[in-house]
């Protein structure tokens, strides 16, 4: 039984120990709060020293491999938080 179905999933799939895919938009970004879960800094809507780096920010997703965008996102991010610790 895999993590998913314990917590109760019922359309799964396993697509092997290594699929190269990024899972995209599980926390979605946005200004609005009652429509993403972070801001465009990935910073959490509810928790504002709670940061998101990663590929599960994007609402939406194109067919090319988004390895750079993260990137860039993640460094843009990096930045938002080394405001705060000034």
């Amino acid at each position: 039984m895999t993590i998913a179905e314990v917590l109760g999933a019922t359309n799964t799939r396993f697509v092997g120990p290594y699929s190269g895919f990024h899972p995209v938009g599980t926390l979605s970004m946005g200004a609005d709060r009652r429509t993403s879960v972070t801001d465009t800094y990935a910073r959490t809507h509810d928790h504002p020293n709670l940061f998101v780096a990663g590929s599960a920010i994007f609402p939406t997703s194109g067919t090319a491999n988004p390895t750079l965008t993260i990137a860039a996102l993640a460094l843009r991010t990096a930045r938002a938080i080394s405001t705060q610790l000034v």
